[in-house]
């Protein structure tokens, strides 16, 4: 939990308390806390993994809107000369 917070800039209490807000939201535990650390339960990991493939989805989907903006604004310019 303390390495995701410090990779987004956050406290480790804060990221706890993402975590445990976004658990009761889902209705699901994502964590297996212990002293030593956390580790993801089977339901965190399939969360996990579909999340990943949203956020790139949602990746490819602003690379593809920033695209057009290029392509549309070009061609306004091509239009002008």
């Amino acid at each position: 939990m303390g390495a995701a917070a410090r990779h987004h800039g956050i406290s480790r209490p804060s990221a706890s308390a993402r975590i445990r807000h976004l658990e009761r939201r889902l209705g699901l535990p994502l964590l297996t806390r212990a002293p030593r650390g956390s580790r993801l339960t089977e339901q965190g990991a399939f969360v996990a993994d579909w999340a990943r493939t949203a956020l790139d989805a949602a990746g490819a989907l602003e690379a593809g809107i920033a695209s057009l903006h290029h392509t549309a604004r070009a061609g306004s310019r091509s239009r002008r000369a």
